[in-house]
């Protein structure tokens, strides 16, 4: 008997699922959407912090120092060098496909090795974009970096030559040598600046994942009343009490129901965090599926809760959108509180995403283990019991009329 009343229940929740799968606006909405989000979190937020730009060259010169400016400017991570010719360049900058390019004139090479300063010219539409003044500040560091080699290996041929005969009066000694030597002083430099953040660094990334997550699991779970709500209109879960299921195996049908379909969505946001960032991985990651699901089991209380006290669809499609509202805008979703009286911060306590977010973020980081957080796994797990309790004590197959 209680095989039979487990697969009914299985069955009932099975049915939910499938009718997601078959639902093309329903997959988009609350599959495909939720992944595509997380991936464009991923990619805003998931790389290592860098000078970003283009550095486009026109160059008159050829080969010699302009290749060696070229090649120490391609040496600077996240800038790209574009090499191009001179009416191209001034047809891209007109047109505003770029805001700035710089020319290496002729003889730039002569000029710089006998020691004269180097000349280039940059053009820019205003500033040259929010990168412009940095890249700028950046070619002038390349070009001061060589003509000060310049300058030292010349004054190295006038002490050569200044001690008589020895192996460094040979130029093509010296110049290996001094080559060498400049090399080696540029990956060891004599000063070093060390960064000393203040505070705790903070993961973009993993931030905003958590927030996405809580935000789609929390709609999803909750969109699920309308649908809970229409078939009690339209007489079908009384069909199912007059073939034998109890009220209760109904609203446990339901709510497994409405977890699976957030079970769903978990595993393809997931798939996209592990996939395209690296905040996911390891052991955590099994923490953070096995947590997300003790929240995913309390939003879809929330959902069977607002499916069993609304009589109508749209009253609990309008619930379902003002709990998200509320989870998104308050429990430190997106951005936490900045204010100087406490009642935001207690308001946050009654809302489900604040111990979701606060959990995820834990795990997510790596500063917390499935055990260091178990003040928000006991608090979900009251809230699905307690509402899914009151659920029970509210809830009647059949709509009254």
């Amino acid at each position: 008997m209680g095989d039979l009343i487990r697969m009914r229940v299985l069955a009932l929740a099975l049915k939910d699922i499938k009718a997601l799968t078959v639902n093309k606006k329903e997959l988009l909405l609350h599959i495909l959407l939720p992944a595509l989000i997380v991936l464009m979190v991923a990619a805003l937020f998931g790389g290592e912090p860098a000078l970003y730009g283009e550095v486009v060259l026109v160059n008159h010169d050829g080969e010699g120092m302009a290749e060696i400016f070229m090649e120490r400017l391609k040496e600077e991570r996240g800038l790209k060098v574009l090499v191009t010719d001179q009416n191209e360049a001034q047809r891209k900058l007109m047109s505003s496909e770029i805001l700035m390019f710089t020319e290496i004139p002729a003889g730039f090479t002569e000029t710089l090795s006998q020691g004269e300063p180097p000349e280039i010219k940059v053009y820019r539409r205003g500033v040259g974009g929010s990168s412009g003044q940095m890249l700028l500040a950046l070619l002038k560091a390349i070009l001061a970096e060589m003509s000060g080699e310049v300058q030292i290996t010349r004054l190295a041929q006038e002490i050569a030559a200044e001690h008589g005969e020895n192996p460094l009066q040979d130029q093509e000694v010296l110049i290996p040598f001094m080559e060498s030597f400049l090399r080696s002083a540029r990956l060891n430099p004599t000063v070093k600046v060390e960064e000393i953040p203040l505070g705790r660094p903070q993961n973009m990334a993993a931030f905003f994942i958590s927030g996405v997550m809580t935000l789609f699991m929390v709609f999803t779970a909750t969109f699920y009343a309308q649908n809970f709500v229409e078939e009690k209109n339209n007489k079908i879960m009384e069909r199912y009490f007059f073939v034998g299921l109890s009220k209760g195996e109904i609203l446990l049908g339901k709510f497994l129901g409405c977890f699976f379909r957030g079970a769903f969505q978990l595993v393809a946001m997931l798939l996209v965090a592990v996939l395209f960032t690296k905040v996911l991985s390891g052991v955590n990651l099994i923490y953070i599926l096995s947590f997300s699901l003790v929240f995913i089991a309390a939003v879809s209380s929330v959902g069977i809760f607002i499916g069993a006290i609304f009589p109508k669809p749209g009253q609990a499609l309008w619930a379902s959108i003002i709990f998200t509202l509320i989870n998104s805008a308050l429990g430190n979703t997106f951005a936490f509180a900045r204010t100087e009286t406490a009642l935001v911060n207690y308001i946050n306590y009654f809302t489900i995403s604040y111990y979701a977010n606060s959990g995820l973020r834990g795990l997510i980081t790596g500063d917390g283990l499935l055990f260091s957080i178990k003040g928000e796994v006991f608090i979900l797990i009251f809230i699905t019991v307690l509402i899914f309790a009151v659920s029970g004590a509210v809830f009647s197959p059949a709509e009254n009329s």
